[in-house]
């Protein structure tokens, strides 16, 4: 009898560990089982990568509505990057005379980046189903990757203005400072990771 009783103990003792560890989808892993970074998020942190990527999470009891969210914040991460390197590209090469840039300035950047990025491509996606559980309903999680041709990035009008050398400086400022991004990026995420035991 009291083999049995420790028996139950341990199986419930471990049962409880997993839950909270999101083994079976407790909020210590969000997306259920898998733990590891999965394919989109390896995809989006390569620094080899020729293109500009960005990784995105979208949760929904939808399926193709968690694609939609996952998609759309990966699109919009991307874009508020480019936007801010290119800002603060233009305003490193702007004379004293000339000031910084305005804010109708920075808008018209922002717009024209945000309308590029409508034809950003899906390069992964990876989706995870939660099943219900007591009184929380099935919930989809999708994980998406997303990428821009960087010569379209480029070929914007806010980075060709100017003489050839001057274009030339500018476009491998804004390089530097999307790949010190990415890499600043990936190493805050790492810490978080670590901090949060995965």
């Amino acid at each position: 009898m009291k083999k049995t009783i420790t028996y139950i103990a341990m199986i419930a003792i471990t049962g409880t560990t997993l839950t909270s560890c999101g083994i079976f989808g407790g909020t210590g892993n969000p997306r259920g089982q898998r733990m590891d970074r999965d394919r989109c998020e390896q995809m989006a942190d390569d620094l080899a990568a020729t293109n500009l990527r960005a990784h995105g999470l979208g949760n929904s009891q939808d399926e193709s509505f968690a694609r939609d969210i996952a998609a759309t914040t990966a699109r919009n991460q991307l874009a508020a990057s480019i936007a801010s390197g290119i800002v603060s590209t233009l305003n490193n090469f702007r004379s004293q005379q000339e000031g910084q840039l305005t804010q109708r300035q920075q808008q018209d950047i922002i717009e024209n980046v945000n309308e590029i990025l409508r034809g950003a491509r899906i390069v992964c996606t990876e989706m995870y189903h939660r099943p219900a559980k007591r009184k929380n309903p099935a919930m989809f999680t999708a994980s998406v990757c997303v990428e821009i041709d960087i010569q379209r990035i480029l070929q914007m009008q806010a980075l060709t203005s100017g003489a050839p050398d001057v274009v030339t400086q500018m476009r491998e400022d804004f390089l530097q400072r999307m790949k010190n991004e990415r890499e600043d990026y990936q190493r805050r995420r790492n810490q978080q990771r670590e901090r949060d035991g995965f």
